[in-house]
């Protein structure tokens, strides 16, 4: 499959758990596993490893290649798993940011300082999975609200339209309040949620709108200042005439904002809601805690 369309692709998987043997040039596939809501399987291959000798990861990487297609997921975060044999990495870092921005003890400048590193270490093709919940972070550290609160639903919707693939873990599109037993068997509630909805609409975003694609197919973001730059997020992503502008307040308290960039004029729909909206170089709005828009076209 071209990288172009494994760019857009979100909710399709072939899942591929393999055991890499050490000092071995060969690979045993243990289990494969095909699950997206249609019960339609991708030709792609996604590999989930965790941390292994660099040399044997490679050939694995191109052994598996002989066989067809595949994209490499490395449960790591780090610039030399790319320059190996991995496709996409975790942000681990980011999501540590944005738990100590809800904790109260970081702001917006951690995410800036994150973003520029971020783009001077790792080359454009290099896919970074963004999470606000994944298998670890859950069992062992809390459900997404005990980790994010109030703020559960700001950073699902901001994890869909940053720059990275976004993850959804099992049971966020149910609203799941609860930690999963960790290594044996435990349930879901698949109760109706707002979170369903919040899902369906990002993840419908990021197949339609190519500001979102990934790597050279998708826009990069573009940081807008605001009057208050330490607790206000604000960005654009552009790309063929489609285009992102999201604003988010990251704090737990009420703020007016007010921007004025040539960058963010344009005819927008809001996310969500649908409501029309033109700008031309300014934007103001009161935004409650931990409130956000997002306008596209």
């Amino acid at each position: 499959m071209k990288r172009k369309k494994i760019a857009f692709l979100i909710s399709t998987f072939v899942v591929v758990v393999i055991s890499f043997f050490i000092g071995l040039n060969r690979i045993k596939i243990k289990k494969v596993e095909c699950f997206n809501q249609f019960n339609v399987c991708n030709p792609t291959i996604v590999v989930e490893a965790a941390r292994v000798n660099g040399k044997n990861i490679f050939l694995a990487r191109k052994e598996l290649d002989k066989l067809k297609p595949v994209f490499m997921l490395a449960e790591a975060e780090g610039t030399e798993f790319h320059e190996r044999a991995f496709d996409m990495t975790y942000a681990w870092e980011l999501h540590h940011i944005t738990k100590e921005i809800y904790a109260g003890r970081q702001n917006v400048n951690g995410l800036d300082n994150y973003y520029q590193k971020e783009n001077s270490s790792y080359n454009k093709n290099a896919y970074i999975m963004v999470f606000t919940s994944n298998h670890d972070e859950n069992s062992w550290k809390g459900s997404v609200f005990e980790r994010f609160g109030s703020a559960a639903k700001t950073f699902a919707v901001f994890s869909g339209i940053v720059k990275g693939m976004p993850l959804i873990y099992s049971g966020q599109e149910a609203g799941m309040n609860k930690s999963l037993r960790f290594f044996d068997k435990d349930t879901i509630n698949w109760k109706k949620s707002d979170f369903r909805s919040i899902y369906e609409t990002l993840n419908n975003l990021k197949i339609k709108n190519k500001a979102l694609w990934n790597g050279e197919y998708g826009g990069e973001m573009q940081r807008i200042n605001t009057n208050d730059n330490s607790k206000i997020f604000a960005f654009v992503r552009e790309k063929d005439g489609n285009k992102v502008f999201a604003v988010f307040n990251l704090s737990a308290y009420k703020i007016k904002i007010e921007i004025k960039d040539k960058t963010i004029s344009g005819n927008y729909k809001l996310l969500f809601s649908g409501k029309k909206n033109s700008f031309k170089e300014s934007y103001k709005a009161e935004l409650p805690a931990w409130g956000y828009e997002v306008f596209v076209k």
